[in-house]
């Protein structure tokens, strides 16, 4: 027998004890589960905890007040003699909450950014089309290249740089 053919031989043996030592181990645990019915006669003969099965009391509908004691850590804002958090705010105005947040943080004061219109936004794309250096070109045909290739090299550099 070639050394090869002996250590099959023994990883051969080695996995079948595996094999057996796993069928038994689970048949040992097979044995001791407990039948279906021994399962439901347990679940019969249970004792009833007390008190789970009485109604609970309705909840009461959030007021103004307890509906800002969850959100406590939330920022109250000042305005117009009122003093509300950024969400209600936003249900009060009718703006976002974003509009209103981002607003804030562009330096607004509270009021003007309650006040404010939504569609200021428009100034901001008007600026973004401003004539600059890219819209003082002309509209490109094709990739410049033309239809065929130059044999020449018809580029100049001006001395102005």
């Amino acid at each position: 027998m070639t050394p090869a053919e002996h250590a099959r031989q023994i990883e051969r043996q080695e996995f079948e004890a595996e094999c057996a030592a796993i069928r038994e181990r689970a048949y040992a645990l097979l044995a001791g589960k407990p039948s279906r019915n021994q399962q439901v006669e347990r679940w019969i003969k249970r004792q009833e905890p007390k008190g789970s099965l009485k109604p609970r009391p309705p909840r009461k509908a959030a007021t103004d007040k307890t509906a800002r004691t969850h959100a406590r850590k939330a920022k109250l804002y000042s305005a117009f003699g009122h003093t509300r958090t950024l969400k209600e705010w936003a249900e009060a105005t009718g703006l976002s909450s974003h509009t209103i947040r981002s607003r804030l943080a562009r330096g607004w004061t509270i009021e003007d950014a309650l006040t404010g219109t939504v569609n200021e936004a428009g100034k901001r794309m008007q600026k973004a089309h401003r004539p600059g250096v890219s819209s003082n070109f002309g509209p490109s045909d094709g990739t410049g290249a033309g239809s065929t290739l130059q044999a020449s090299d018809n580029i100049t550099f001006s001395e102005k740089a």
